[in-house]
Order: structure tokens, then sequence, then C-alpha cells
């Protein structure tokens, strides 16, 4: 068996322990909080001691989903975008202040943490782009007309446009970005959580059983995001709580499945249908 296989197996693992820790904190936190209720989302609990392990898990999760290679470009393209939106949602709070807690992280220190954290993550993303260009240089990528070489400026073209645009947004537009980049982040994040699992479940009648439960999870994951909507429409928090929650496990779920699907490969190969 080959490192590159068991590299894979191991991120995709990972990923799973990531949101078991995740899901264990904020749980722990209901128990000692002596408050007797949930926050009213999963993001709230950042202004908890599960603070340390909501940006731990988060950030984590999202250098995780960038450094795995996708079955697809388009899968890849997904994952790269939705790892770097994981990140700012660990490092942007919600403006949401936490109301079932006994020992609330102060909300002022808001402010100079994303002046801080984000503009680090902000350096360490330009560093990385410039890596890959120069990398996809030095093999020779980029400069081969071919189906490749379009597929490989595509991602940068993306990862380009995305990192201006929180650049911009963070530099010219601060105390919006603090009030709503979290948000914005989250929705995207989750849309393309959805589109990875959509991607897997293509052509379920050809692939079998492995896409069909790709096609289970995305159902399930489509109708919370309509619970979600109903949750901020008609104001009622332990629905959103709940969907969030089940979210974040199908998340975990999804990666079980596709780690079994590919326990002995790894990956499919780049450019398949799936």
């Amino acid at each position: 068996m080959s490192s590159a296989v068991r590299t894979y197996r191991y991120l995709r693992l990972a990923m799973v322990v990531l949101v078991v820790m995740l899901l264990a904190s904020v749980v722990r936190e209901r128990l000692a909080s002596g408050t007797g209720c949930f926050e009213a989302s999963v993001s709230a609990y950042v202004h908890t001691p599960a603070q340390g392990v909501f940006v731990a898990s988060l950030v984590a999760l999202g250098v995780c989903m960038i450094v795995i290679k996708g079955s697809s470009d388009a899968e890849d393209v997904v994952l790269n975008v939705g790892g770097c939106l994981a990140v700012v949602v660990g490092l942007v709070p919600t403006p949401d202040p936490a109301t079932c807690t006994a020992t609330p992280i102060p909300m002022q220190l808001v402010p100079e943490q994303v002046a801080n954290n984000v503009g680090a993550a902000l350096v360490a993303g330009a560093v990385g782009l410039a890596v890959t260009v120069a990398v996809a240089l030095r093999q020779g990528d980029l400069r081969r007309a071919d189906l490749m070489t379009r597929r490989n400026l595509a991602g940068i073209a993306v990862s380009t446009v995305l990192l201006v645009v929180g650049l911009v947004w963070f530099v010219a537009r601060r105390d919006g970005f603090v009030a709503h980049a979290h948000a914005v982040a989250a929705i995207g994040l989750f849309a393309c959580i959805v589109g990875v699992v959509g991607l897997n479940a293509r052509d379920c009648h050809r692939r079998g059983a492995p896409a069909r439960r790709y096609l289970v999870i995305l159902v399930l994951m489509v109708v919370l995001g309509g619970a979600l909507l109903a949750s901020q429409w008609f104001g009622v928090a332990l629905w959103l709580l709940l969907a969030e929650a089940t979210a974040i496990g199908l998340f975990a779920v999804f990666w079980l499945l596709q780690t079994d699907e590919l326990w002995h490969v790894g990956t499919r190969a780049v450019g398949s249908d799936a």
C-alpha cells in the first residue's frame, strides 16, 4: 500500500475526528454551564469556554479540505473554496453573543481578534497561492496548451478571486467584515459541502451503492438547508442549532463513507465523472 493512499485515508478520518471533537466540546459546555439550555447555534459557542476547540476544529477542517485532492477537478476546486471559508468561519466569530454560559468570552475582544487572526490568514493565503503558482510553473503545468492547463488556471483563478475579495472587504469595510463575514462564510461553506456531496452522488444509477449513499446524504443536507432557512424566518432558535449539528454530523458521515469506498485506492482518477 502506498503512502499516498494512507495519507488520503488519514486526512478523511482526521476530518471525522475533528467533527467529533467539536460536537463533544459543545456538549461538554452545555453540561458544565449549569444554565440548563443550549446556545442558539453551534457558532455561538465561540463566545464560551469552547472557543479554543471551535476555532481549532474549523481551521484544521479547512486545512484538510484544501490539502486533500478531490476525485475530479470540480470537486477539488469546491473543496479548496470550502476549506478557505471554513478558516474564515473559525477565525471570525458570529456577532451573536452567548446567552447560555456562566463564563462568556468578552465580545469587546472580537474586533482585535479578527484584525490579528484574519490578517495572518490572508498573509498565509497569499503565500500559499504564490507557492502553488511557482510549483505549477516549475512543473510546466501552466505552459502546456491542454485541458489540464485550463483546469489548473481555473483553480488558481478562483483562489485568487476569493483572496482578493476577502482582502478588499477586510481592509476597506472592517466593521462590515466583522459583523457579516462569519455568516457569509458559513453559508458558502455549507453550499460547498453540499456541492462536494452532490458531485460524489452523480451517476448513482451507474456507480451503484456508494453513489446512492452519497445521494441520501445530499437529500438530507438539502432538507436541512430548508430547516436552516425556516429557523431564521420563523425565529425558532432550536431549529438552527439542531440543523447545524445534524449537518456537521452528516459531513462526518460523508467522509466516513468516502474513506470506506476509497480505502484501497485513495482517490478516483482526476477528471472522472465523480
